[in-house]
Formats: structure tokens, sequence, C-alpha cells
């Protein structure tokens, strides 16, 4: 929009400011000064007037009323704006007085309205018609970029200029008998030339008793006659479009919302008397006694609404330890209640950019101007990039190194193995081979199982493969990894129940290569073919999102093994894989403690479904002298299945001095008090 620095100053003086100033601190405030024009003024040839363009943000459209714009100002400068009207109005009391009486003989009207949260306004004016306006309203809108019409519509572009009010003419005959409503398909409406347009659905129209549109949100058009007296309908309507509670798309019909902004019908008295003041004292006009209104259909509106703003999370935001209060009343926004941790602001409701804690933070920066905070270069990290390893390569070597060895199998199985999800090939060469496989392991079992039987030492397989499955009408494609292998290594005094958690550890560590270090863990859904176990199978899932299955073999099918080993199973989705995830922090080495190591064993039981991941973290937050955490001796009663009983080992190591058996202890019963705590975690004294 535009502004005259003459208009400015005549209502705040502003001599003490130069031009820069007011450029540099709007250009700051967030207001760029887009373009500044130099040139004569209306009625002196020889004065000259400056103009400022201004680019508001898309969220301040209060800054096109001038009454709010000015109050923005007002803060942005630290000026009072003069009210030449606030020290005239007690001398025009008794006149005021006998036009609200007068106004009283008014007849009010409801128009019948289908349509919540729209308001509307009508009413009949006769006034003289003359081709000229007055001098002082050019000039302000010329200041203000607006084109003079030497009009009556100049009458109406000023109170649009000053209160954000869109007041419209119509040429109909006034009827009571009006109704609101919403197209439900294009209509046609003739206006007053004879015109016929199309008005397209969802436009909010008036429609008198002959279902005859007569006028739709939006429109402004003017017509005029050659007689000294002409009779006119005006229109206010409003609709606050910020809301939206019609849920309508000003998208849908350049026609209905081409002049549909927020305007603010709290400001709709002032705006009227504005309006018929100046229709009567300019153009001897008369407003009728038949007033017609939707007033039932609007919510009541309220000058203010609050929001509240954590202190600490304003000083997080601002990198501080103070706020400074005053800055909130330079920015109009008003502190009505402080308490230890909240602060509680009055927003005015024409501020639609102001509804959340974060803008009135945004509001608080912007007053303290951005050049004036200190600058916070972002913390450098050093990551290895391992951009030439791709990650079936390094998955490739990680399960050799374990181990394992790689085989590929037939993407296409025997037509006996089709379930719900299977693809059957069109043109298949024998039915041994007419389905496309839909996982890896029944294929990595049948191998597995002809190794053992035949002797073989190698028994750890793994397969990267793609597998195909019909899901509704698409055709899904994934890429998996497979994987069957025996843990030998195992203590024959440890409890075999302890394997799956070795085997499981297996697992862990490869997920942790690519940096998931938390994940669920569910029970795995089974069928009655399945190969997993149907109480030692899990799911593994990243933010509810199923990146594989793991499991320990059926025991129906531990018959096919001739092992006295459990056998373990598991796959995953490679696109949960990523290259991307393989980048890891380069490790920063401290200097070695010249103090000695102290170790302290604790025995405790907890719960199967705590991780251990979690478990020490918690751990090492309890102290800042443990040197290394670690788990060890799992076993299990027959007695409590749901409970797994282990030792942890803590090694403790201080810089500054040789820890004393005090200080050991009171570590040891912080630990021990925060697991209970949390995690349940009993110990054994």
């Amino acid at each position: 929009m535009e502004y005259s620095l003459q208009t400015l100053n005549q209502r705040s003086r502003l001599k003490h400011l130069t031009l820069t100033n007011i450029i540099d601190t709007l250009n700051l405030i967030g207001f760029e000064v887009d373009d500044i024009f130099f040139e004569n003024t209306f009625n002196n040839k020889d004065y000259q007037n400056i103009r400022l363009l201004l680019k508001v943000p898309a969220n301040r459209e209060d800054l096109a009323n001038e009454h709010l714009l000015l109050k923005d100002l007002q803060s942005i400068f630290n000026f009072s704006v003069k009210n030449q009207w606030k020290l005239l109005k007690s001398y025009y009391s008794f006149i005021l007085k006998q036009k609200y009486i007068k106004s009283k003989k008014n007849h009010s009207t409801k128009i019948q309205s289908t349509v919540p949260n729209v308001f509307i306004f009508i009413s009949e004016i006769e006034y003289h018609l003359q081709d000229f306006s007055p001098f002082w309203i050019q000039k302000k809108l010329i200041n203000s970029g607006y084109k003079p019409q030497n009009s009556i519509e100049d009458l109406l572009s000023l109170i649009l200029l000053e209160w954000g009010e869109l007041i419209s003419f119509k040429n109909y005959e006034m009827s009571s008998l009006l109704n609101l409503s919403i197209l439900s398909t294009n209509e046609i409406m003739e206006d007053e030339s004879g015109n016929k347009k199309i008005i397209p659905k969802n436009t909010i129209v008036v429609k008198d008793s002959k279902n005859n549109i007569i006028s739709f949100l939006g429109r402004f058009e003017t017509t005029y006659s050659s007689l000294t007296k002409y009779t006119k309908v005006f229109e206010i309507i409003f609709y606050d479009i910020h809301e939206n509670q019609l849920c309508l798309n000003p998208l849908e019909s350049n026609i209905s919302f081409r002049y549909l902004r927020n305007m603010f019908l709290i400001h709709l008295k002032s705006s009227l008397q504005r309006f018929l003041t100046l229709l009567e004292l300019i153009y001897q006009g008369n407003i009728s006694h038949n007033i017609v209104s939707t007033i039932q259909s609007i919510k009541k509106v309220s000058n203010y609404r609050f929001l509240k703003l954590n202190k600490q999370k304003l000083l997080n935001y601002l990198k501080s330890n103070t706020y400074n209060q005053n800055i909130f009343e330079k920015a109009g926004l008003k502190l009505v209640c402080s308490t230890s941790k909240q602060l509680y602001f009055q927003i005015p409701i024409t501020r639609n950019d102001l509804k959340r804690d974060v803008d009135i933070i945004e509001e608080y920066c912007r007053f303290i101007g951005y050049s004036n905070f200190c600058e916070i270069p972002p913390i450098k990290t050093y990551k290895i990039k391992q951009t030439k390893i791709k990650p079936l390569e390094f998955i490739k070597t990680y399960f050799l190194n374990q181990g394992f060895q790689e085989i590929n199998t037939n993407p296409i199985q025997d037509s006996k193995n089709k379930n719900s999800q299977s693809i059957l090939l069109t043109n298949p060469l024998t039915n041994d081979y007419s389905l496309l496989r839909t996982e890896l392991i029944s294929q990595l079992f049948d191998n597995y199982s002809r190794n053992v039987r035949a002797g073989f030492e190698t028994k750890n397989f793994f397969e990267i493969g793609r597998v195909f499955k019909k899901v509704s009408t698409n055709i899904h494609e994934i890429d998996k990894l497979g994987g069957i292998f025996q843990i030998e290594n195992i203590k024959k005094d440890v409890d075999n129940s302890s394997e799956w958690f070795f085997a499981k550890g297996l697992l862990e560590n490869f997920l942790l290569q690519f940096g998931y270090t938390k994940y669920q863990m569910k029970d795995l859904k089974l069928s009655h073919t399945s190969l997993f176990h149907p109480t030692r199978s899990i799911d593994i899932l990243i933010h509810n999102n199923n990146i594989g299955s793991f499991g320990e073999l059926n025991p129906k099918f531990k018959k096919s093994t001739f092992s006295k080993y459990a056998t373990y199973l598991f796959e995953f989705d490679l696109s949960y894989f990523k290259a991307w995830r393989l980048q890891s922090q380069i490790k920063n080495y401290n200097i070695y403690s010249k103090y000695p190591i102290i170790i302290k064993d604790l025995s405790c039981s907890l719960s199967k479904q705590i991780s251990f991941v979690e478990l020490k973290k918690m751990i090492y937050n309890c102290s800042n002298n443990l040197k290394s955490v670690e788990f060890f001796d799992l076993y299990f009663s027959e007695k409590e299945k749901e409970t797994i009983n282990i030792n942890i080992r803590l090694k403790f190591q201080s810089f500054e001095k040789t820890l004393l058996t005090s200080d050991i202890e009171k570590c040891i019963n912080s630990i021990q008090k925060n697991l209970n705590k949390k995690f349940c975690v009993i110990f054994d004294i």
C-alpha cells in the first residue's frame, strides 16, 4: 500500500525524523519500503510531498486500514496520534443526541438466511447527485495511491481506506422479503444495463421474493442518472475469510470473492457513522427508515482475545537469560497477567497474525530489531562420509564377517506356495515354476535343510533379493534381506533360553550400524504354515513402520534340521537401510585418567519388554564417573517366565581423584533408585 509522509506528519508531527531514519526503521521492523515517490502537492505546486510504497506481510491485512496502520506506526515511532474529533465531540453532543433519537424510529427487518456467519446490512438512501467530490477527499485519496473519480465513489473509497469497510451501491427496489443463500449450481443474473452474467455455484447471493438474484457477495458497481436527486441502496457484507466457517474456496469464483477481504465488524459502527455523516454534509443525503440485516447469523465479536506465552520458551528462542517487558508494550501487546512461568497478553481481534505463542515471540524480535541479535553460528560436526560404500556391499561384508555365506535362489516358486498376495505367471514353463515369491525365508530354509542333512559345516546363509506382492490391484516389488543361522558357541551351563538373546544381539548390532538405536518389538503375526516360532518371534518397528521380522524356527520343522541347536530366521525390508544412514560421527578421544578404575557388579531382575539400550542410557545419566556399563550372565527362572535375570558390571573412574567407597555407594544407590522407579528393576541384596 501507499502512504504519504505529509499526511503522517499532519497527524503526528514527525519533524524530528529524517527520511533515511523512517525508511531504515520500517525496513528493520518488517515493512519493506519498495519505492519512494517525490511529487508536488495537490494544492501547492511549489511544495513537495513524499509517498512511500510499503510492502507489508500477507498476514497483516489490518494494515490496509488507516486507523490500524496509524496505531502500528505509533508503536514503531513512539508518537501520539492527534484525534481532533475527540476534542470537538463534546461541543456537538446535542446534535448527535438528536440524530440518535431520530434513528430510533427506523424499522429494522431481518433477512431470511440459511447461511451462518455472514452479516449483511442494507438500507436505502436519497442524495443529491453532483459531478465532483470535495478537495480534501481527493487529496487524501491521492496521497494513499487511490485515483479520484470526482463522484460519490470517492466517498466509498475513503471509507475503505480509513476503516477497511467495503460499502457497495445497488440499483434495486428495497424489500424486506429477501433471502440469503449459497448457490448449489450456476445461475444467471441480469444487471442494471440488461447484461446477463453467470454466477457460479458456491457464491453467496441475495434473492428477492421472486427468487431473482439481486446481489451477490463482492459485487461493486455504480450507475448514475441525470436526475438531481438520486435514490440508491447501499450494502455492507461481512465474512471472516480467515476463520472461513463455511469452508469456501476463494479460487472457485473470482466474481464472488474479488472484493472479499477480512473486514472488521468491530469497526462497523464507526465506519457507518463516518459514511452517513459525510453523505449528509456533502451530498445532502437522507437514510430511509427501513433497514434490512442478518444480525442473527453472526457470532458476537469481541474486541480482544488472550494468548499465553511460556517464559522459558521465550528465553530459549532469544538465547538469553532475560527479556524486556517494555518491548511488548512497544509492539502493542498488552500484558494483563504474569505468573512464575507464564505471560498472558491481550491481543486485538484485528491481529489475525498473532494466534500462537511463537507469533508473540516473533513480534517481540521484530521490535528488538533483527540487526541487534547476536550471531549464533552453526555447531561444526565432523562426519565420516562413506560415499564409496554402498549399502548392499556393506550388508554383504557385515554378514560374511559374521560367518554367513551368501546364496541366490530362484524368484519363481512352486504353485503349492500360493497365497492371497501371490502373483501367477500367465505362461509358466512348468507348474513347479508358476508364481513369483512373496518372501525369502522359505527357500533359505530348504537350502539350509539340505546342507544339514548332507553334513556340510556351513549352516548360516543370507540372501539379498526381490519379492513380489499383489495388494488389491497394485503390484509391489520390494528388495529384501533374509537369513537363517545357528549359534553353537554357547556355554553348556547356560540355560538354552538365553540363546535367543544372543541371536537377537547379532541383529541388534546390525541395526546399530545403520543408526537404529530405538525401535519397538511386537509379537509376530503367524499363519498356520509359518516357519517362525509361535512364541519366540517378533516384528521390529521404527516409528510404527515394520522394517523386518526375527524369530526362532517353528518346532514342527525342527526334524528337518537334525540339529540339537536352535535355528533362527530373519527378514528385513532394505528400503529402510539407505546409504545415508551409514554416515557416522568421528569419535572424540579423551585424555586417559591417571586414577584407578573401580569395578562393581550388580545383580537384578527385570521385564523382558525393557530395552537394554534405554536401560544403559538411564544408568549413564545417574553418574558422571561411570566409564562403562556391561551386561553379562543372562538367565531365566522357570517360575517367572516374563522376567530375566542379568548381571551388570559398572566401571567407575574419575579424572580428579581416587574414588572412595562412599562415592561409589552413593552412585550405586542413585542407579538402583532411578531404575526401580522408571523400569521397576529389582536388585538382589
